[in-house]
């Protein structure tokens, strides 16, 4: 766990925001490096927007109890606090407003972003492992465990919650790339279908990941 970077006279520059801000940098690379005349940034823009709104509203509904004591917080969405399901179909509905409205091409749009689907379920799970959020419940001591923290900083013997969650986006990820490689000859060379298994699967893993966490979130 290492949540403060460094700081500033400004105020502390968090690990989790830092990866995170890394991670769409790359992803935004990926995307220009397979288009480099791509000029949808806004359809990119309102996927995030729509995935803070949502994500958002899942994590409040989730902690009812305590935002009905602190109703001043539930719209803090720089703060933190946001839900994966919620996310993911505020991204979705985000960038297909956005394409109805402009009347471009939802599928060639998805197709640029298929390959940075697994990228970002690294980048979510290893600003968590820097954090602490998506912790493991206790367990007894074993290769599927260790000490390590919970996102208040205890220590206990925990499962490697967010280590699976990694490994699991870094091996999909490759083994799709691989996949896909033998199958056109070209590197790097997804399909609007390929986004949608990569997020398919990848919720399922986090489907399966999800009983042995600690929190909620």
């Amino acid at each position: 766990m290492f949540p403060i970077l460094f700081r500033t006279e400004f105020g502390f520059i968090y690990t989790f925001t830092a990866v995170w801000l890394v991670g769409l940098f790359g992803c935004i690379l990926i995307i220009w490096w397979q288009d480099k005349e791509f000029t949808h940034w806004d359809h990119l823009l309102a996927g995030v927007v729509g995935a803070l709104l949502l994500g958002r509203v899942q994590f409040v509904l989730q902690n009812g109890e305590w935002f009905a004591e602190n109703p001043a917080e539930r719209w803090s969405i720089f703060q933190g606090g946001h839900g994966y399901a919620g996310t993911v179909l505020g991204a979705a509905f985000g960038l297909l407003i956005i394409t109805l409205a402009k009347r471009t091409n939802f599928r060639q749009t998805i197709t640029l972003l298929a390959l940075t689907v697994g990228p970002l379920h690294f980048v979510g799970w290893l600003a968590c492992w820097f954090d602490g959020c998506g912790y493991g419940l206790q367990a007894f001591i074993g290769w599927y465990a260790a000490e390590l923290p919970n996102n208040f900083g205890l220590m206990a013997v925990r499962y490697r919650t967010q280590v699976a969650g990694i490994l699991s986006a870094a091996v999909f990820t490759l083994l799709l790339v691989l996949v896909r490689r033998r199958i056109t000859g070209r590197w790097l060379s997804l399909t609007a279908a390929d986004f949608w298994l990569s997020l398919a699967c990848l919720a399922a893993v986090r489907g399966i990941i999800y009983p042995w966490q600690g929190d909620i979130v």
